[in-house]
């Protein structure tokens, strides 16, 4: 089911921001390759239950979900061989892929507290932001929302950096936008911005599909076949 799908995708997510994180703050070698190994011990059980995180029709509603799927979608490096294409794990189930940097303690503004924290937790951490501004959540808040620079989640009500909430499935976050602006004005944002980036409709006649197309209904190709 999916709640299933969902809880062991989060442990899954879970563990690679903290490897990140320790990566970034330079955590010691050891510390790092515990998570390292945690993290390839939950890719393997995962995709051997669920099947690879990219192309799969049974995990393409992680995509509105989790704001955030495109970087754990990352874990998988598409590679031609001849006729086809396979997966590779990324070269953090090896390696270190960050530097590490010294952990700041104070930012210049709120821009650059947001960029700490895209570069220190993986997200937008809240508390990391108050921290480093000396400013209070509710501050803090007001600020970004009123910069553009995040939204609020119509669905999960918690904060969003821009980026990764005006991208992935737009139409279906617009709906949803809709929907909540109705009896919630300040979701109004969040329908004016995802109004500017919404895709043009394609004709039907100009759509071509194969029975694998990862967003065509099982129960369709099942009534085709």
């Amino acid at each position: 089911s999916q709640l299933t799908i969902i809880r062991q995708y989060r442990k899954l997510k879970e563990t690679l921001t903290a490897l990140l994180e320790a990566e970034r703050e330079g955590k010691d070698e050891w510390e790092v390759e515990v998570l390292r190994t945690h993290l390839n011990t939950l890719y393997d059980e995962f995709t051997a239950f669920f099947g690879p995180l990219t192309s799969n029709r049974q995990l393409s509603f992680l995509e509105t979900f989790d704001s955030r799927f495109t970087q754990v979608q990352a874990l998988e490096i598409p590679q031609k061989e001849q006729s086809r294409t396979t997966l590779k794990k990324a070269a953090i189930f090896r390696e270190r892929v960050n530097v590490a940097l010294p952990y700041p303690t104070t930012a210049a503004s709120i821009a650059d507290a947001l960029n700490l924290s895209m570069w220190f937790h993986g997200g937008l951490q809240l508390t990391a932001i108050t921290n480093w501004l000396s400013q209070s959540v509710a501050n803090v808040t007001e600020q970004l929302l009123s910069a553009g620079l995040a939204f609020l989640d119509p669905l999960m009500g918690s904060l969003i950096e821009c980026d990764a909430y005006l991208s992935g499935s737009i139409r279906q976050k617009l709906t949803i936008a809709e929907d909540r602006a109705r009896s919630e004005p300040r979701y109004q944002t969040n329908v004016y911005a995802l109004q500017q980036i919404v895709p043009p409709t394609i004709p039907a006649t100009l759509i071509s599909f194969g029975l694998g197309s990862i967003w065509l209904p099982d129960e369709i190709v099942s009534r085709f076949i």
